[in-house]
């Protein structure tokens, strides 16, 4: 049902269906304008779109299988933060209004929305690649399921005035071309075993950080110190990690099981043989420290 008493050009829904206006020639032809839907679809349309990329969470299954997802969504975060300050950009529809229950959601999430982020669509581009992602795992029914699941999405932010079509399709191209190029890079063994290297001296130095905070100063100094060259910097983090953990294991700050002494006779035991699977991290970061220093 359209309220059109108030003469104020907004065209008001009193109820969850959507009003669709004359077309008005001075537009693009064959444009729909002045679309307001109520907030509570506002609302669901988001939901589909986070329920999307909580699914990934069951399928996919490991750290290494979640990598090339967190990174392509990343990518795209900073590409589209880029693109909103050099296009900022302003939707043509007129403002919508919205009554009921779920006002207070519909403008909490208008306010958090902030404005000129509208080129491209990362609802778009984070559906798509949710959706390239998840394909990934099934056979040709799951790819197209989960592809209709992300076109559904970019026909919302159309359907409920988030954004024009320019924004949909420029956003559904940011997700291709990221994932086209991080999925592969993301999967390499040596950007797994970098990432996994840089998360074991991450929680290390969170460890030593809770113990005292003077190893937080450490912890940023090193970080300062790898902005030019994060690769080839790796050696000085492993090391501090791995001789700090080995410090706090002789000073009786890590318990360990039997008596500390022995602990590091085995650890120095195995780092002179082969690598194995599931190594402890103090026997992984020793490995990597004593490569780094080759």
């Amino acid at each position: 049902v359209v309220d059109e008493t108030d003469g104020s050009g907004t065209d008001t829904v009193r109820s969850s269906v959507i009003s669709i206006s004359l077309l008005d020639t001075a537009h693009v032809k064959g444009a729909i304008e002045n679309a307001v839907l109520d907030g509570a679809l506002d609302a669901h349309a988001a939901a589909v779109a986070a329920v999307l990329l909580l699914l990934s969470l069951l399928v996919l299954r490991t750290w290494r299988d979640f990598l090339p997802l967190v990174l392509a969504l990343a990518l795209q975060t900073v590409l589209g933060a880029l693109g909103f300050l050099l296009v900022p950009v302003e939707v043509a529809w007129a403002p919508r209004e919205v009554h009921g229950f779920w006002a207070p959601v519909f403008h909490g999430a208008d306010v958090m929305n902030l404005e000129r982020n509208y080129l491209p669509s990362l609802h778009v581009a984070f559906a798509c690649t949710a959706a390239l992602a998840l394909g990934e795992r099934g056979g040709r029914l799951a790819r197209a399921g989960f592809g209709l699941w992300a076109l559904a999405i970019a026909a919302s932010t159309l359907l409920i005035h988030e954004h024009h079509l320019v924004d949909a399709l420029a956003g559904a191209l940011l997700a291709g071309g990221t994932w086209r190029v991080v999925a592969p890079w993301a999967r390499r063994p040596d950007v797994l075993e970098a990432f996994r290297l840089e998360a074991l001296c991450v929680r290390e130095m969170a460890r030593f950080s809770r113990r005292h905070p003077r190893y937080l100063l450490a912890a940023l100094g090193l970080y300062r110190y790898a902005l030019p060259d994060w690769s080839a910097t790796r050696v000085g983090r492993t090391g501090f990690c791995f001789l700090q953990l080995v410090d706090d294991v002789l000073d009786g700050d890590r318990p360990v099981a039997g008596e500390p002494l022995d602990w590091v006779d085995t650890l120095l035991v195995r780092l002179g043989e082969p690598p194995v699977p599931g190594e402890a991290p103090a026997v992984t970061l020793g490995r990597a420290f004593l490569a780094g220093l080759r």
